[in-house]
């Protein structure tokens, strides 16, 4: 009997045992946001500042402009990159709360120090970026409310910092190129339609019907439907840029019936032109050599002899 029961005691103890394991498990599971108010979709508002150099990003409606860069769009996927970041940065990857090594991994005042706010100000996040962990594929992160430092997985460097590049949105069209249906290409001596087949093949309908070799159709498309510039043309008028009234242009339509133009204008100097969306009265600087794909010659699209050769009965 007192063996029965010390057998028992100790099945007891052994099953606590093992219950504490499993919430401790279950605990340490969890997940531990940094941040656990921050919603990427309640976002409205993100502010980004180094040492030299203050970034504003504010949501429009559906849309995210750069306040600080006369609220021209801004680079979806870059707010996207942001938003993600700071919405995954866990507390399980805590390193330090010691104030003195703040320096050591730059998310002091060397650092770049970002807030996320909603629509009525409310900070959903601050924080502040460091240095890249010693594997060079972690980076160093300061609760700004606090002085909990984080080491979260993954270079997070440029997704907070660009340096001197824009954050503006430098995509002109954003068009999956397989909804393009036809393509224009209006110049001096040249107006040339081109059309895709049932088939999906893309053939030259104006000035004569003559089939496009395949690779050099598709480049034209998915040229056009992303055609991204360089930079901006900020405080150039339109009839100094030339898109005014221009005699070259460039236009696809979709399968929905949508189409979109490009107008091209005078060049830019260092091998660029401008060129002007002809919805919009901004005008971009796109280099030449992009410029050079979407107007092409009719030549430029035909087959190479050897392969019409080979494609002839």
């Amino acid at each position: 009997m007192k063996r029965m029961k010390w057998l028992l005691s100790v099945l007891v103890v052994l099953a606590g045992l093992y219950g504490l394991l499993q919430f401790g498990s279950a605990r340490k599971a969890r997940p531990r946001p940094l941040f656990p108010a921050f919603r990427t979709e309640l976002a409205a508002k993100i502010t980004l500042h180094t040492s030299d150099a203050n970034t504003v990003l504010e949501k429009k409606g559906d849309v995210w402009v750069v306040t600080s860069e006369d609220s021209f769009p801004a680079e979806a996927d870059a707010v996207k990159q942001i938003l993600d970041a700071g919405k995954g940065f866990s507390r399980r990857d805590m390193i330090s709360a010691n104030p003195q090594k703040q320096a050591l991994y730059q998310v002091d005042s060397s650092g770049v120090a970002v807030t996320v706010e909603d629509t009525r100000g409310k900070v959903l996040a601050s924080f502040v970026v460091g240095k890249l962990g010693a594997d060079y594929q972690s980076t160093y992160i300061r609760d700004m409310t606090s002085n909990d430092v984080i080491l979260a997985q993954g270079y997070f460097g440029p997704t907070f910092d660009r340096g001197k590049r824009s954050w503006q949105d430098k995509l002109i069209f954003r068009v999956e190129p397989n909804d393009v249906v036809e393509v224009g290409v209006t110049r001096p001596g040249l107006a040339m339609v081109l059309k895709r087949s049932a088939e999906g093949k893309w053939f030259i309908s104006q000035p004569e019907s003559i089939e496009c070799e395949a690779g050099k159709a598709s480049r034209l498309v998915k040229t056009l439907a992303n055609l991204r510039c360089e930079n901006f043309a900020w405080h150039v008028a339109a009839s100094e840029a030339g898109v005014d009234n221009p005699d070259s242009s460039a236009w696809f339509k979709t399968a929905d019936g949508t189409e979109r133009k490009v107008l091209i204008g005078h060049g830019a100097g260092e091998g660029r032109f401008y060129v002007k969306r002809g919805d919009i009265s901004l005008i971009y600087i796109v280099p030449a050599q992009t410029v050079k794909v979407i107007m092409p010659d009719v030549a430029d699209l035909l087959p190479r002899p050897a392969e019409a050769a080979k494609a002839q009965p």
